[in-house]
C-alpha cells in the first residue's frame, strides 16, 4: 500500500485507527514533507469566477461604449485637472466671510444629526439584538424596523 494512501486515509479516520492501521502494515502514519493538498474543485471555481468577471467588465465595456484607446492617459488627465484646479489652494476664497458662514453652518447640521443618529441607534440596537432584548416581540420588531430602514433608498 503506498504511503499517500495511508496519508489520506489518517487524515479522514480517527488518530487511533490511523495509527493502528498503519501499525499493522509496519508504518507510520506520518505526513511527508513534500505532502500538499489536491486543489483541483477550488481552484476551478476560482477561475471560473475570474472568467465569470473578465466576460462581466468586457461586457461593460461594449455596453458602456467605452473607447480603449482613451483608457491608458485618463490618469494623467486626472492628476492635470487636479493639479491646476486644486494646487495651489485659493486662500483668499477659503478666507471669505461668506465661505467661512457656510463651513460654520455645515458643521451646525451634522454635530447635532451625529449626536442623534448615535442616541437613537444604541438601545433600537440593544434592543433589537436577540440575546440582550427583554422580550421577543419587542425585539423581533425593531430588527425588522432595522432592516427596513437599511433598505430603504437615501433621498436627498
Amino acid at each position: 500500500m503506498p504511503i499517500d494512501l495511508i496519508v489520506d486515509r489518517a487524515i479522514f479516520e480517527r488518530p487511533s485507527n490511523a495509527r493502528g492501521r498503519a501499525a499493522a502494515h509496519g508504518r507510520t502514519a506520518s505526513v511527508p514533507a513534500t505532502w500538499r493538498r489536491h486543489r483541483f474543485p477550488q481552484s476551478l471555481y476560482r477561475y471560473a469566477a475570474l472568467l465569470a468577471t473578465l466576460a462581466f467588465i468586457a461586457f461593460a465595456l461594449d455596453r458602456l461604449n467605452i473607447d480603449l484607446e482613451r483608457l491608458p492617459g485618463m490618469l494623467g488627465r486626472i492628476a492635470t485637472t487636479l493639479g491646476e484646479r486644486y494646487f495651489p489652494p485659493n486662500i483668499a476664497h477659503i478666507a471669505r466671510p461668506d465661505y467661512l458662514h457656510s463651513v460654520l453652518e455645515t458643521m451646525e447640521m451634522s454635530y447635532p444629526a451625529t449626536v442623534l443618529g448615535i442616541v437613537l441607534a444604541i438601545p433600537l440596537a440593544w434592543l433589537a439584538s436577540f440575546n440582550q432584548t427583554p422580550s421577543r416581540r419587542v425585539g423581533y420588531w425593531l430588527a425588522r424596523l432595522i432592516i427596513m430602514r437599511r433598505a430603504a433608498p437615501c433621498t436627498r
